[in-house]
């Protein structure tokens, strides 16, 4: 099986630190944002340029299918933060069930369904809610949807299409890398991870000679791409795009 960071992730987390960690990360660390930042930055331009080379087919593969699985994500998404804020807001809900909903959409919602994400980001936060799905099973057992059937059901659902996204992301990345770049994108993909580990390294380098430097600045800097490339090693590593979705368990949020 294929164990493997796939680029477009890489390069969204790389365009990610760019945008929001280094920037902020040079009133506290000076040293390694100004080494490594201007070392990122030129990596992400590695990146897109390769990520954005011209293709024979201007049509990217998988298109339609990633279309699909993200509309219905989006869809599943709001009809269980419907179901859940309609039974807070409504008058005649018992006090346990709203109770146990305002629970479960804390759990399951930071954000409102309706904000648009990218692809990689709703395959990221499945990973991410796996772990609270299984946590609030419970709960999840105990409320149901308009049509009486369990609130698992369309969470399950959507937690699946998630995961697909995931999958389809990972084939497409595959589709889209023409056998001759092969080594191009091996080299690409090392250098850049080895770039990130070494920052990682600096700043923690940094920290160790001064105390005044957050001890969570690691989290800060580096948690999301961490949340990226779990969840892209974790979705490649699956054998099809056809296998069930991994269980709550294998899940490290």
């Amino acid at each position: 099986m294929r164990q493997y960071i796939d680029l477009m992730t890489l390069a969204l987390a790389v365009a990610d630190l760019n945008a929001k960690r280094f920037p902020k990360l040079a009133a506290v660390a000076k040293g390694t944002a100004t080494i490594y930042g201007p070392l990122l930055l030129a990596k992400q331009s590695e990146l897109d340029a390769h990520l954005e080379r011209p293709q024979a087919d201007t049509a990217r593969p998988l298109a339609d299918q990633l279309t699909e699985a993200a509309a219905r994500y989006d869809e599943l998404g709001r009809y269980v933060f419907g179901r859940l804020s309609r039974l807070i807001d409504e008058p005649d809900t018992s006090a346990e069930d709203r109770t146990v909903a305002v629970r479960v959409r804390r759990a399951l919602f930071t954000q409102h369904p309706g904000r648009r994400v990218s692809y990689a980001r709703r395959a990221g936060i499945t990973r991410q809610l796996r772990k609270r799905v299984a946590e609030r099973a419970a709960d999840l057992a105990h409320l149901t949807m308009a049509n009486g059937a369990p609130m698992r059901d369309p969470v399950d659902a959507w937690m699946a299409e998630g995961a697909r996204i995931g999958r389809l992301l990972s084939e497409r990345t595959d589709l889209e890398l023409p056998q001759e770049d092969g080594e191009a994108a091996i080299a690409l993909r090392s250098t850049t991870l080895g770039l990130i580990g070494r920052a990682r390294a600096a700043l923690a380098d940094e920290r160790a000679g001064n105390p005044a430097i957050p001890a969570r600045l690691d989290a800060a800097v580096f948690g999301h791409f961490d949340s990226l490339a779990g969840a892209a090693v974790r979705d490649t590593a699956r054998p099809s795009a056809n296998d069930e979705p991994a269980s709550p368990d294998d899940d490290g949020v």
